[in-house]
C-alpha cells in the first residue's frame, strides 16, 4: 500500500508546473532553453492509478415505466482521472421493445459524468478494494431516435436525460498495464420524444444489464 501511495504521489506531482530557478529564468534564457530541450511526452506508470482510457459493452434486459420487456446493448467509451474520482462517458444505447404504446427501435447517443463517492479505497491496493471504488454515480444528457413501426421511414427524435449507477471488478491484473472489467449496470432514461423535455408525458425506460470493459492505465496526454 505505502508503494501505491508513492506512485500516486509522484504521478500527481508530474502534472504541476515547475517553480523555483525556471520561474526566475530571463525570458531570454527561456527561449534558448524550450529551442534546444526536446519535446518532452508525459509517461504513466504500469500500475494502477485510477487513471485510465476504457471501452465498455453492456447488454441485458430494459423495460419501460408501462413493464413491458425489451432488451438493449450499449457501446461506451470512458475517460478518468486519477484516483478515478470521476469520469467523462460517451455512449451509444440501442434499445428494443415490442410494444404499440411505445416506441420499438430506439437509437441513443449520451454524454455524461460519473462520479466516484469511494474512489480512496483506491488505495486499498486489492482487487476487492478497486472494485468498491469503482461504484459509481452518473448523470447526462442524450438525444434519441425512436419509431414504433419497423416498416415506416419516420422517426421520433428529441432530447433525453440519463442517470445510472454501477459497479466493476477487475478479472486481471490491473497493475499489468491494461486490464479487463466485469460490472454490472443500471440505467434510468427519459425521452422527450417531439416535444419539450421535463414537461410531462416523457417515456421513461430502465435498463440493466452485465459490462464487460477494457481499461488502459494512463492517458493519452
Amino acid at each position: 500500500m505505502t508503494g501505491r501511495i508513492a506512485t500516486l504521489l509522484l504521478v500527481l506531482l508530474s502534472a504541476c508546473p515547475a517553480t523555483g530557478q525556471e520561474a526566475t529564468s530571463s525570458p531570454e534564457a527561456t527561449q534558448g532553453h524550450s529551442a534546444a530541450a526536446p519535446t518532452e511526452h508525459r509517461a504513466y506508470a504500469q500500475e494502477w492509478t485510477g487513471a485510465y482510457l476504457g471501452l465498455a459493452l453492456q447488454g441485458g434486459p430494459s423495460w419501460t415505466q408501462e413493464g413491458e420487456l425489451g432488451s438493449c446493448l450499449v457501446l461506451s467509451g470512458r475517460l478518468s482521472q486519477v484516483l478515478n474520482l470521476f469520469e467523462v462517458v460517451l455512449d451509444y444505447h440501442f434499445s428494443h421493445h415490442d410494444t404499440k404504446s411505445r416506441p420499438l427501435l430506439k437509437h441513443a447517443v449520451s454524454a455524461s459524468l460519473a462520479l466516484h463517492p469511494l474512489f480512496l479505497a483506491n488505495l486499498g491496493a486489492e482487487d476487492h478494494w478497486y472494485a468498491l471504488a469503482s461504484l459509481y454515480l452518473q448523470l447526462g444528457a442524450s438525444y434519441n431516435l425512436a419509431r414504433n413501426d419497423p416498416n415506416s421511414e419516420n422517426w421520433s427524435q428529441g432530447p433525453g436525460l440519463v442517470v445510472g449507477s454501477g459497479i466493476d471488478y477487475p478479472l486481471s491484473d490491473v497493475d499489468a498495464g491494461a486490464s479487463v472489467w466485469l460490472g454490472v449496470a443500471y440505467r434510468f432514461s427519459l425521452l422527450a420524444l417531439e416535444r419539450r423535455l421535463l414537461r410531462g408525458g416523457d417515456a421513461q425506460e430502465h435498463s440493466l444489464g452485465l459490462v464487460l470493459s477494457y481499461r488502459h492505465n494512463g492517458l493519452l496526454f
